[in-house]
């Protein structure tokens, strides 16, 4: 059995470029890993229906066939037979979900990341790193991403990743009752004129992301697009960049996304935005504290947060996939303990990862 844990993520820009004409968006994001997670259980069985594989999970609406981490497992186990033309046995995957769904936080992307680094490392890294990144992209733009976790530039569709130096600080993350689906909030945004999204103007598309690379990089010394990962940076000094072209679009949708924003701050937020396509937004904060403070704030009778589904606070985190033995677990805050380090991290050896025996 082998046991392990799916972060998420926020956006801290995001700008959408153009719409190309297989209707995929061009984008460019700075994004990041946060320190909430999903576990994730994978026992060898002798499944042979369904593909082999079986999914449970504490939310039985999500035990359907087009989840993603049956569809990872499925292409896991298609890209193996056709490097080695055999099937490999059963395997059932329990999931354990605590990130949101329809929030922009990346959690079924990163489950289906999860997966595929699970499979592969209980069956002797069968795919090469590669094939993983190519099968990762097949399943979702965000899914390559969560392969490696920490601070990366996002650019196309999620398929071309630049690494960034990862930042230091605390989330509070919040989620309006009102969810939203992806495409409804992009054929929003595509509706709008196109002297409302300055995204669409060539003047500024892409210049929040590139603004936020520029700073990161000039924080270390030397350059880091080879990846180095030592390096942090205070979140609060970017709060002034953070952006999302989408958060008009959201707003049109019917998501407050504007006041709770103004909330954040209000509260002492050095900054706020939305992630992702939405409908959660999240506000930057320097200590674990701080983020705390502002949850109660916003909590208090005829508060921000009289109406909404979810909130959490968290710090961000360079792994987007770790597997057990984690680090020590907060009993008063799960989110809020800084990552271990990844075991093994993609693109290295499988190593000697704990596994627990059933």
């Amino acid at each position: 059995m082998l046991i392990c844990r799916s972060a998420a993520k926020v956006n801290l820009t995001l700008d959408v470029l153009r719409r190309r004409d297989d209707g995929y968006h061009e984008l460019q994001s700075v994004a990041h890993t946060v320190g909430l997670w999903d576990t994730l259980r994978f026992e060898l069985t002798d499944i042979t229906d369904s593909g082999g594989f079986e999914l449970r999970c504490n939310i039985q609406s999500l035990e359907t066939d087009d989840n993603l981490c049956l569809k990872a497992a499925r292409v896991w186990l298609d890209a193996v037979y056709d490097l080695y033309g055999m099937f490999w046995p059963g395997t059932r995957i329990t999931l354990h979900k605590t990130i949101p769904s329809g929030a922009g936080l990346g959690g079924g992307s990163g489950n289906a990341a999860a997966t595929l680094l699970a499979l592969n490392h209980l069956h002797r890294a069968l795919l090469p790193d590669s094939t993983l990144q190519r099968i990762a992209l097949s399943l979702g733009a965000d899914v390559p991403f969560f392969l490696r976790g920490g601070c990366a530039l996002m650019e196309g569709i999620g398929e071309r990743l630049q690494p960034l130096p990862a930042l230091r600080g605390w989330l509070l993350i919040v989620q309006p009752a009102a969810t939203l689906g992806t495409s409804e909030v992009y054929a929003a945004w595509d509706a709008l004129p196109q002297a409302d999204t300055p995204a669409l103007s060539a003047a500024f598309s892409g210049s929040a992301s590139a603004t936020m690379q520029g700073i990161l990089e000039a924080s270390v010394p030397g350059n880091t697009a080879s990846g180095a990962r030592a390096n942090t940076f205070p979140a609060a000094l970017l709060a002034n960049v953070l952006h999302n072209d989408l958060s008009f679009a959201a707003q049109v949708c019917g998501v407050a996304v504007t006041e709770i924003i103004e909330a954040l701050k209000g509260c002492g937020a050095a900054g706020a935005s939305m992630t992702g396509s939405g409908s959660a937004v999240f506000g930057v904060f320097d200590s674990e504290a701080a983020a705390r403070q502002a949850l109660r704030r916003l909590r208090e009778p005829h508060g921000a947060l009289c109406d909404v589904a979810y909130a959490a606070v968290a710090p961000f985190c360079e792994a987007g996939i770790e597997f057990a033995p984690f680090a020590p677990v907060s009993p008063v805050s799960p989110a809020s303990v800084e990552a271990a380090p990844l075991a093994p991290r993609f693109g290295q050896s499988c190593g000697t990862v704990s596994e627990e025996t059933s």
